[in-house]
């Protein structure tokens, strides 16, 4: 007997039963491929929810399957510190946030820069910004006590920190050095 079968018996609907049973197939596929068991966790920068992305596929402009973002931007992302919390926590590719503040001279000089690196990095990692300035308690939270300090997320863990200004290829060569 089908799982659509034994479904209707028991008293489910057929469209339940049938897409229980679809779901089911689609799961058996995807396991005999590898396909969705290798894939990266990326949290959606702009709405926060979770996404699996297959490692091949990182390279692709993968989106959001919630609001269509850009999940590998290839740039820097301004972030609120709930997101970066997140993302920091879940994320399975490094993620390097920049704490600055607009009034802050060398954070003006380096962002062009972390910009940049964020293009060279595009496939490697995944490079945010965070404005300590309109969330002081984000400073104080991370513990930054001089802007602009950079900070590797890895794992779930704060990898390793760097203040100061940096160049674009001093910031690619630093994020590249795990």
């Amino acid at each position: 007997m089908s799982p659509c079968e034994l479904a209707k018996r028991n008293g489910a609907g057929a469209c339940g039963a049938a897409r229980a049973h679809l779901y089911q197939n689609v799961n058996v596929i995807q396991a005999e491929k590898g396909i969705g068991m290798t894939g990266k966790k990326l949290t959606c920068l702009a709405c926060g929810q979770l996404n699996r992305v297959p490692a091949e596929r990182l390279g692709a402009a993968p989106k959001c399957g919630t609001c269509g973002a850009a999940l590998m931007p290839g740039k820097a992302i301004e972030v609120d510190p709930g997101i970066l919390a997140k993302a920091a926590r879940h994320d399975e590719l490094p993620l390097v946030a920049d704490f600055w503040a607009p009034w802050c001279g060398p954070c003006k000089m380096m962002a062009p820069h972390f910009g940049k690196a964020a293009q060279a990095l595009a496939r490697e990692a995944r490079l945010v910004k965070l404005n300590t300035e309109d969330h002081p308690e984000a400073g104080a939270a991370y513990n930054i006590r001089g802007i602009p300090t950079m900070v590797a997320f890895s794992g779930g863990r704060e990898a390793k920190r760097q203040s100061g200004a940096m160049q674009e290829a001093q910031i690619v060569g630093w994020i590249r050095a795990r």
